[in-house]
């Protein structure tokens, strides 16, 4: 590829996940040596979701994965060792782990001994954290388990920080300066999202809303079943005489109950939602088990299943701001890019004017995406923008027919009355994503509406279809690039609508020597491309 600048460099953000972006990453470089990688830390499936299972914290495997491809090739022994995974016989696995803490094993070979002597005493903390935290039956791991998020994880234990551990990484595998990898949230605690179904089902994870492992399948549950579960925040009253407790045990819901073993809260909160203590540790990317209803929304979630909105890190917010140029990059729409888009401030933080905020259309459906088209795609972007602007606000639980939001735990929700489409497409079709608000769910108690918030006045649902027709759409998006013939194209209605809304569309041809079962850009038409909306 050549170097297409006409100008002076431009500061790029590119919002993304950790696997697809990676096979355009030499794209964004040659645009401009400022990039700034924006990735979510949500991410609880693979060997993440052992590290999180044991110790906590929050999933750094996008961000290893971005990291690791960002090595330069004169540091090619230590990208040979951070990408490496571990066997998958666990016998194995663990031989082999414990041959990287002693710096014996082979991939140690092509590392300068000095280097080597720096990087193992993070290997080190990680060990004797997981070492600490063993208990019978709730051993780690070792099975491809990633080696750089364990060495990643050792060092933000060490450090304190994700954002410092992130950085010495990245210093230590000579990636340029000008290249900055940033969580969404730089926290040391777990961060977990869940996607409300149109049918008003809720699926906990993002592991289980994109990729559920076949042991640890997540059921979707209604939104009221987790609340009305009784949660026992003390110990019940024993008497000693007959060791028996004063409220039967039988009453109480398992999956919250005080356990007798109570090692489980090392890694996770007491009375932690059981779908986030769940490990979701195999599954494949291949699968694509359809979901029993569309995707309405995406919220993150406390420890305990109920919705929060965090703001995205300070960091990141001035990253943003500082940007001339927003790149959605390809990626799962729901569980890689709309986990950042929703973060408060994300929204406030792009809608200048001056900004060029360019959508990489997918060149196919996944599960997340399977009910929607193009314009169903872009629908699903301005209503998570939405959501960001809106801030503390559409934090409080589901929104009733008046726009307030009603108490989460009071509500049964059972299956649509009326299925509108909520990212409901402009040219019908197989084209919504079909849900309003829960206003259109029937509920089981007529008396819902007297749970209200009435000490908050809360805006109209960001969700609902004239939330989203009404915005200004090109405060959060001004160009899609999409490819040519794929499945999520744009007829010329489609792009007559968004040219209305101030969104310019453009066509990438496909990459002809791609397989014919895949669908990827032409490298250097996408390079043409962007450097052309970006330079000019």
């Amino acid at each position: 590829m050549t170097d297409l600048h006409q100008t002076e460099p431009q500061n790029i953000v590119v919002i993304s996940g950790g696997t697809a972006s990676n096979s355009i990453l030499s794209t964004f470089s040659s645009l401009s040596p400022h990039i700034s990688y924006i990735l979510p830390i949500s991410d609880n499936g693979g060997s993440t979701s052992e590290i999180i299972r044991v110790v906590g914290g929050p999933a750094i495997g996008d961000l290893r994965s971005r990291i690791v491809r960002l090595i330069p090739p004169q540091s090619a022994g230590l990208r040979d060792l951070l990408s490496h995974r571990l066997s998958d016989i666990r016998e194995d696995a663990k031989q082999e782990w414990e041959e990287i803490v002693e710096g014996t094993h082979t991939l140690w070979l092509p590392v300068e001994p000095q280097c080597r002597e720096f990087i193992r005493p993070f290997f080190l903390h990680i060990h004797v954290e997981l070492l600490k935290r063993s208990r019978p039956n709730r051993e780690f791991k070792f099975e491809s388990a990633s080696v750089g998020n364990l060495f990643l994880t050792g060092a933000r234990i060490f450090c304190g920080s994700l954002d410092a551990a992130i950085e010495l990484l990245s210093r230590l595998t000579l990636v340029p300066s000008s290249i900055s990898v940033l969580p969404a949230l730089n926290t040391n605690f777990s961060h977990n999202i869940s996607a409300e179904l149109v049918n008003g089902f809720i699926i906990t994870g993002q592991s289980q809303i994109s990729h559920p492992s076949s042991t640890g399948i997540n059921q979707a549950s209604s939104i009221g079943s987790f609340f009305n579960n009784p949660i026992y925040l003390t110990p019940p009253t024993v008497n000693f005489s007959t060791h028996l407790s004063s409220e039967p045990t039988s009453s109480r819901p398992s999956s919250f109950t005080s356990s007798e073993n109570s090692d489980e809260e090392d890694a996770h909160l007491p009375f932690s939602h059981p779908d986030l203590k769940t490990s979701q540790l195999h599954f494949s990317k291949d699968e694509n088990t359809p979901l029993a209803s569309p995707i309405r929304r995406i919220f993150y979630i406390n420890p305990y299943g109920q919705e929060i909105h965090p703001r995205a890190s300070t960091r990141v917010l001035r990253t943003l701001d500082k940007a001339h140029v927003l790149i959605y990059s390809i990626g799962s729409l729901f569980t890689s890019t709309v986990p950042v888009v929703i973060l408060q401030g994300f929204a406030n933080a792009i809608k200048s004017p001056a900004k060029k905020k360019i959508v990489l259309m997918n060149g196919s459906l996944d599960r997340e995406t399977e009910s929607l088209n193009g314009m169903g795609f872009i629908r699903a972007l301005i209503g998570a923008c939405l959501y960001s602007e809106q801030g503390s606000s559409s934090s409080s639980l589901p929104y009733d027919n008046n726009g307030s939001s009603a108490s989460l735990a009071s509500q049964n929700i059972t299956q649509p009355t009326n299925q509108q489409g909520v990212f409901g497409i402009y040219g019908g079709g197989r084209s919504a994503l079909y849900s309003q608000s829960l206003n259109d769910y029937s509920t089981t108690n007529s008396s819902t509406n007297l749970h209200k918030h009435s000490a908050h006045s809360h805006p109209i649902d960001p969700y609902s279809t004239e939330s989203i027709s009404n915005a200004v759409w090109s405060k959060y998006i001004t160009h899609v690039v999409y490819l040519k013939n794929s499945s999520l194209t744009f007829s010329e209605a489609n792009i007559v609508y968004l040219k209305s809304k101030g969104i310019k569309c453009v066509c990438v041809e496909q990459n002809s020597c791609a397989p014919k079962s895949k669908q990827y850009y032409s490298p250097d038409d996408l390079q043409k491309v962007l450097s052309g909306l970006i330079y000019n």
